[in-house]
């Protein structure tokens, strides 16, 4: 088997590799790695192994209740530069809908609204905080049957600050011991309570805070909860994927800093379950998320029992439909800060709470690969604002830092054609003894001081890059929308040529995987000198043209450029040794 043969084989191999790990990346959950000490110091883990209590098993109260602060109006915007947030005051001034200033759906120029589920569902809320009597196991307060208005509002360090509030009256029956008869009596008590609940927007970015309270304690012992109901939109409606499988319910444990990440569909079939305090937990697709960060009165941490629940089965429900609720937490203030936006590493960054794990960089040893091709490109995206230029530059880049290896690879090719004449001597010797062949050959490659493997290492080498641009390019949100020439999105893959092939996920065929199997048709033609190996010269182009048909527009692109470049190289590597020849 002679070096030719080798290379294309490993070729192969490397690409059944990685479209095995295409096909079953997504499964994997990978656990973060533990974290410094001063990283997130854990103050306080409500221990609810024994006090979490199932929204279904708090009844509401029968009382009558008065409302005795009118709304004037049913809703209520608040708005920085990234996005709007819409309120609804019948509701406890929950969360009505979220669009995003900065994104929109595939295809279009429209705002992207992330909240609610859908236009059919628009019934869900976000944000429906309840107190519950532990004693008494009753719900004395749920914000969603409770109309706000608009206290007060103010600007604290730029950040808008919004308080809504309600006083509510209502009549108790209370015992009174009378002593001398040695019985009791039932007499009627008047409350007055009054709840709040206060929203922080910053001037900027996708995190809020919000937070509820009340004037009232009595004598009760009480608990807070909050729901998140039926998670978020679908952002890439157009997208022939089952966002049941490809969205996740996610949370971070305090305890190591377990990382948990399940599908909806897996949630909704009772294959996983949640069981620990939460650090964060919220719901993400591709490439958005909503997430929620319990905290305490002082803003400290403050982990949470969270209860993921899929309505996908039940009648009349969203398909894609699922709640997460918080609690029940024992605090005078329930206070979250909250996030609803892109899976950007830099806004998640800031956020801080360890978020930007949600954005899915490989696995562990593959991260810092990763994370420098990702800062790379931004970097390039900052001097030439066109990702596709952008990515025939960093190609070019790739080119020019692996040219040492090329050389190598080149040095190598031709100290092998020059051992061809002596292993075709050995196979016509040894034709019939496979095995003395072999060690003829393995003799033959010591006395010569060569290593037959040295010239996959150049290949082996580029791998780690070439699977961290896949990654990145496959799951990260800034080739989301991103044009180039007659490529509609980067992100996704090819399909100009509406013809579908069999066993391939895409609607069409791309235009820019056939242009690369041409050119790696002419390296296999300029390269490959033997004539046993000729069929290879056809069968490689195709083979890896089929794969490529269902990878994202811009790995195909990089690759290309990459083998565009290569071939000038070679071209220039023939020239010069023509030259060379000349002048001998």
């Amino acid at each position: 088997m002679d070096y030719k043969w080798r290379i294309i084989l490993a070729i192969a191999f490397s690409f059944i590799i990685l479209l095995t790990w295409q096909l079953f990346f997504n499964k994997k959950t990978d656990k973060p790695e533990a974290a410094a000490e001063d990283t997130i110091p854990v103050i306080s883990v409500v221990d609810t192994s024994e006090t979490v209590i199932e929204i279904d098993d708090i009844e509401p109260s029968q009382e009558s209740l008065i409302f005795e602060l009118e709304p004037r109006e049913t809703e209520f915007q608040m708005k920085n530069d990234n996005m709007t947030i819409l309120l609804d005051l019948e509701k406890g001034a929950s969360v009505w809908g979220i669009t995003l200033h900065d994104y929109g759906i595939s295809g279009k120029d429209d705002k992207l609204s992330l909240y609610p589920l859908g236009d059919s569902h628009p019934s869900g809320r976000g944000l429906l905080f309840s107190l519950n009597d532990d004693s008494l196991k009753i719900q004395r307060f749920n914000s969603e049957n409770v109309p706000f208005v608009l206290d007060t509002s103010f600007i604290v360090s730029d950040s808008q600050v919004f308080i809504f509030s309600q006083k509510i009256s209502r009549e108790q029956p209370i015992e009174i011991d009378i002593s001398e008869a040695d019985t009791a009596t039932t007499a009627m008590e008047v409350t007055e309570e009054r709840y709040y609940i206060k929203y922080i927007l910053p001037p900027e970015g996708y995190s809020f805070q919000v937070s509820a309270w009340t004037d009232f304690s009595g004598r009760m012992r009480y608990s807070w909860s909050m729901i998140w109901q039926e998670g978020m939109a679908v952002t890439e409606p157009d997208l022939k994927i089952d966002p049941g499988k490809n969205r996740f319910f996610i949370a971070m444990s305090p305890v190591g800093f377990r990382y948990f990440r399940k599908s909806l569909k897996d949630v909704a079939e009772g294959k996983a379950l949640y069981e620990e305090p939460a650090i964060w937990a919220g719901i993400v697709d591709q490439y958005f998320m909503v997430a929620f960060v319990p905290r305490n009165d002082d803003g400290g941490d403050f982990h949470s029992a969270v209860n993921f629940v899929s309505r996908a089965n039940q009648e009349g429900s969203h398909p894609y439909s699922a709640d997460i609720v918080f609690g029940p937490l024992s605090s005078d203030t329930l206070k979250f800060i909250c996030y609803t936006g892109p899976l950007d590493e830099t806004h998640l960054s800031s956020t801080g709470f360890r978020l930007d794990e949600n954005v899915q960089m490989g696995w562990r040893w593959l991260r810092p690969i990763s994370k420098t091709l990702l800062w790379f490109l931004r970097l390039l995206n900052r001097i030439v604002p066109n990702y596709g230029l952008d990515i025939i530059i960093f190609s070019l880049a790739m080119n020019i830092v692996f040219l040492p290896l090329s050389l190598y690879s080149q040095k190598s090719m031709k100290r092998m054609q020059e051992l061809q004449p002596k292993l075709q001597d050995l196979k016509e010797k040894y034709k019939g003894d496979q095995k003395r062949l072999n060690e003829e050959t393995m003799k033959l490659y010591r006395q010569e001081a060569f290593n037959p493997f040295s010239g996959c290492l150049p290949l082996l080498l580029q791998m780690p890059v070439f699977m961290a641009l896949y990654q990145i390019m496959k799951t990260t949100i800034i080739l989301r929308n991103q044009s180039f020439l007659w490529i509609a999105d980067l992100s996704r893959p090819e399909a100009t040529i509406p013809i579908s092939l069999p066993f391939t996920s895409t609607p069409g065929i791309g235009i820019l995987p056939l242009l690369m199997g041409v050119m790696m048709f002419f390296q296999q033609k300029m390269t490959n000198t033997n004539p046993q190996q000729k069929s290879l010269t056809y069968i490689m182009p195709i083979f890896m043209t089929y794969i490529f048909l269902g990878f994202p527009a811009a790995i195909v692109l990089y690759w290309a450029s990459y083998n565009l470049f290569g071939l000038g190289q070679q071209l220039f590597f023939k020239y010069r040794e023509k030259k060379a020849k000349q002048a001998e």
